[in-house]
């Protein structure tokens, strides 16, 4: 096995030498041999590829299609491309399989065999519609381009129908090239004398429309549909319409209702992926229902204003008087016994529970209930109050001083009265 591995190695880079001869000019060879250089090109990539070495296999394709189409054999430059693309399948390279297949396909159209070409394109669209679903409905379309140029129009819609399924496979969803394909698969399928499959692209049409939602667009669509032939008053029509009313009007069991339907039922599998997110409401169903965001907003700013509020209470004129007057008996605290007592029951009267007086401002205010905010007018009415009844209080404290300093002279003068007065 090594040695006929080894044997195929040396052969494949014989051909490749000789390939290069023929390319060369001389004194005696203005022009190069293209058709040799060709052939020898081919028979590389043919033992590479039997070796398994891919890269090396697929670069002698593309050089003998060079050489091909240089020769003007354009027809062997697509079959040489053919052949680097399936090199390229074989080494799992699917994306580079469908260039090389697209590029061979635009060379057996330049031939002349658009339906070659067609054919050929079709292979790598298949290898990408579970890879790269977009990338598969270009190739589709590609396919559906040069089969129409050999007026096989049947093929060509199922090649157009094809790509609509491609992007309804694409996550997230192409809606616009949904619609704008249907549309064309549409027209293909009526070309065709298709009219059932007509007639589902419109279903899909309609849907895609819904989806994005847009259901004035949509009933201008169904409108537009009753001038397909066969089309105005069908089960199809009636699902529709009743589906673009309960979609516009917010009707939920409606809309399950007609996406359970044996019309929409009955759709092609990826299309009725686009009945199911219309069914669950993945989608935006209209762009009335984009609204929620604002509520969602509202809701969360509500205890933002809440805590608002409760850090203007703590702004209230009451609670700041009876701070200032707690402050103003703490300073009085080097005064008579009788002062003092009058001034704690005072504070017992005006706070039920006095804090220490280690604790800072913030911890002294009272939480209150969330409530509303006062006015003005309630604070200045407040403000008027408290004044009064600090100045009450002031006045019953000076009223208590000249009792005490009274009771104090009294004192002095029962003392000098008691003094035994010296004779002498």
């Amino acid at each position: 096995t090594k040695m006929a591995s080894s044997g195929k190695l040396q052969e494949a880079e014989k051909h490749i030498t000789d390939a290069e001869k023929c390319l060369k000019t001389s004194m005696f060879k203005w022009n190069p041999d293209y058709d040799n250089a060709a052939n020898h090109f081919d028979k590389a990539a043919i033992c590479f590829r039997t070796l398994k070495y891919y890269d090396r296999a697929k670069e002698s394709s593309i050089r003998a299609s060079d050489a091909h189409y240089k020769n003007h054999a354009i027809y062997h430059a697509g079959k040489s491309l053919e052949h680097a693309a399936n090199v390229c399948r074989d080494a799992k390279q699917l994306e580079e399989a469908a260039k090389l297949y697209e590029q061979a396909g635009e060379c057996y159209s330049e031939s002349g065999h658009p339906d070659t070409a067609g054919q050929i394109i079709l292979k790598g669209a298949q290898l990408l519609q579970h890879e790269n679903p977009a990338l598969a409905a270009k190739y589709f379309l590609s396919t559906a381009e040069f089969l129409q140029l050999d007026d096989k129009f049947r093929e060509s819609a199922n090649a157009i129908k094809n790509a609509v399924r491609m992007y309804c496979r694409t996550r997230p969803r192409q809606l616009d090239k949904i619609i704008s394909t249907a549309q064309q698969s549409r027209r293909a399928f009526l070309e065709a004398g298709s009219i059932n499959l007509a007639h589902e692209a419109v279903t899909v049409e309609i849907i895609a429309t819904l989806l994005q939602g847009n259901s004035m667009h949509a009933l201008d669509l169904l409108q537009e549909a009753s001038r397909v032939p066969e089309f105005k008053g069908t089960e199809d029509e009636k699902v529709l319409e009743q589906l673009v009313e309960s979609v516009s009007q917010h009707d939920d069991e409606t809309i399950v209702q007609c996406c359970n339907s044996g019309i929409l039922k009955s759709l092609d599998p990826e299309y009725a992926k686009l009945v199911r997110d219309l069914k669950t409401g993945n989608e935006s169903v209209d762009p009335t229902q984009q609204t929620v965001k604002p509520d969602d907003t509202s809701v969360q700013s509500k205890p933002q204003v809440t805590s608002m509020a409760v850090k203007d209470t703590r702004k209230d004129p009451k609670v700041l008087a009876d701070m200032r007057n707690q402050l103003f008996s703490t300073s009085k605290g080097t005064s008579s016994k009788n002062k003092r007592k009058t001034v704690e029951k005072s504070r017992v009267e005006t706070t039920p529970s006095p804090p220490p007086e280690n604790r800072g401002l913030e911890e002294i205010v009272p939480e209150e209930p969330d409530e509303k905010i006062t006015t003005n007018e309630e604070d200045n009415k407040n403000e008027d109050e408290d004044k009064n009844e600090n100045e009450d209080k002031n006045e019953e404290e000076d009223k208590n001083e000249d009792e005490d300093k009274n009771e104090d002279k009294d004192e002095d003068d029962e003392d000098e009265d008691d003094e035994p007065i010296d004779v002498n």
